[in-house]
């Protein structure tokens, strides 16, 4: 009988040591994987933070020359006394910015410009500014205002004439 309660003993132990092992093993796999996960979202926290930081340094950036383009539609509304002098003085002083472009239509003047967020993402504002009629009206509208994602295009693949890789 003690040979066969030795045995039993022996098989208990070895079990149970495995089982430890399995645990231990599951164990420090899903810590690596907690771990793994928290590197990645801290990573994508900071990239996130930098992306906010730089939009909100292009919407400053922006703001400020929505600001000066106003001031200078107002000191063109002082100095003119119709909607075609108007233009004219809006012309002569916003074309020398080289970062506007300007497209007149009869009544309205298409204001653009673009404000680089990074490398990859551009703030567009596009405003439409008419010849107030009276006093309370608003020298322009803001129509656009928004980030476009410009694509990138990984000069080390070589491509053939029918397909263009972005990254």
């Amino acid at each position: 009988m003690t040979e066969k309660n030795t045995q039993q003993n022996s098989i208990h132990v070895g079990s149970s040591l495995i089982l430890v092992t399995f645990v231990l093993l599951c164990l420090v796999t899903f810590s690596i994987l907690a771990l793994t996960s928290a590197k990645s979202d801290y990573t994508m926290t900071l990239e996130t933070a930098q992306n906010t930081t730089d939009y909100y340094n292009a919407a400053n950036q922006a703001e400020q020359k929505l600001a000066d383009i106003s001031s200078v539609l107002k000191e063109c509304l002082r100095n003119s006394s119709d909607a075609s002098g108007y233009f004219q003085e809006v012309k002569h002083h916003l074309s020398s910015d080289e970062s506007i472009m300007l497209n007149q239509n009869t009544d309205t003047m298409i204001i653009e410009f673009a404000i680089p967020i990074n490398a990859s993402r551009t703030l567009q504002v596009s405003l439409s500014a008419g010849y107030p009629q009276n006093n309370n009206e608003a020298l322009f509208s803001v129509e656009v205002y928004k980030s476009i994602a410009e694509p990138i295009i990984d000069d080390t693949v070589m491509m053939d004439d029918t397909k263009y890789l972005f990254r």
